[in-house]
């Protein structure tokens, strides 16, 4: 049983950062308004209702590895345990707001030391009733060193309440201050798992709160047992000197492009291994060899605007392998419930 009660949501910045010091995160109370988090919170969940109906979301169980698809629903209902929204400035100027918030900007300014930092990611996360505990890990674990301060700072937006019952992020309080928990590779699931108990404790908080985590916080989602969905929205920053020199998805010319092979393209940064992910800006442009993915713009109810959808190659393929070709609906024709 974890005696320490770790963070409390406070409102006070000074606080929140003597607590990320301390506890490895902190909760930062009403950092949205209630008008900022509906228009969030309404934006991510057409979106990701919309990629469910194209059938290009990314979806899964709550495990993620090889629990994880791009594509539709596979369950009765038409939604799934877990949906991510990838590359959130591409479908919404309220995202690109957020990920300049002022007070979150200062807490990273704090988390780095004053260091120069950027945006890696930032991605909606919606857990539902059936979403399964994700292994427990920190959010710098592709880092095979200890470091003496974060390299990557994860800060949650809660959209809308985080409890227990509904797979509220779970931690291990001062576990920032130690090495990364033990991780071992399924190779059946291509999944990682604890190979060692870890006791965790939940970060319980109300929508327009925000978490804020130290990326080498030992941490994970909890079980969702609720009816109620759980709304999130991950912006991810970190330490820019593990950058390449020449950024060669973005500058590389396209003839120069079209005469390389799969594993020069690898090489070049065209491959996620586990960062890099490139989505399409438009339909046939560069994406990962090693995990395609489907054009995705922002979606709107009644607008213009498509999503290109990929299929995987064949029926025993492995889930992550997709083709760029049409997609069909499934046999049963429902329609993603929202």
């Amino acid at each position: 049983m974890i005696e320490d009660a770790g963070a409390k949501p406070i409102r006070k910045i000074e606080q929140g950062k003597a607590d990320l010091d301390t506890y490895g995160y902190c909760i930062h109370r009403d950092l949205l308004t209630r008008g900022e988090t509906r228009a969030l919170l309404e934006r991510l969940d057409e979106q990701a209702h919309l990629e469910r109906e194209a059938g290009v979301a990314w979806l899964g169980n709550g495990a993620r590895g090889g629990n994880t698809w791009m594509g539709y629903p596979r369950d009765a209902n038409g939604t799934a345990p877990w949906q991510g929204i990838r590359t959130l400035l591409n479908k919404g100027r309220v995202f690109i707001d957020l990920a300049m918030n002022a007070t979150i900007l200062d807490y990273m300014r704090h988390a780095f030391m004053g260091r120069e930092f950027y945006l890696s990611s930032t991605n909606g996360l919606i857990l539902r009733r059936g979403a399964v505990p994700m292994v427990t890990h920190t959010d710098q674990l592709y880092v095979p060193f200890q470091t003496p301060i974060p390299i990557v700072t994860n800060v949650m937006i809660c959209l809308s309440d985080f409890v227990e019952e509904m797979g509220a992020t779970r931690v291990v309080p001062r576990s920032h201050l130690g090495p990364p928990p033990k991780l071992e590779l399924d190779l059946t699931k291509m999944d990682l798992y604890n190979s060692e108990p870890i006791e965790t404790i939940a970060v319980e908080c109300e929508a327009g709160c925000a978490i804020v985590f130290d990326g080498r916080l030992w941490h994970s989602s909890g079980a969702h047992r609720s009816d109620r969905t759980r709304y999130s929205v991950s912006t991810y920053f970190a330490l820019p000197f593990v950058r390449p020199q020449d950024d060669y998805p973005a500058s590389m010319r396209d003839d120069v492009y079209a005469s390389l092979g799969d594993a020069e393209r690898a090489m070049f940064g065209f491959k996620t291994g586990p960062l890099g992910r490139i989505d399409p800006r438009f339909p046939g442009d560069r994406t990962n060899v090693d995990f395609k993915a489907p054009f995705i713009p922002e979606l709107r109810a009644g607008g213009s605007s498509h999503a290109i959808a990929l299929v995987q190659k064949d029926k025993n393929a492995e889930p992550n392998a997709f083709a760029p070709e049409a997609v069909k609906r499934p046999d049963n024709g429902r329609r993603g419930g929202r």
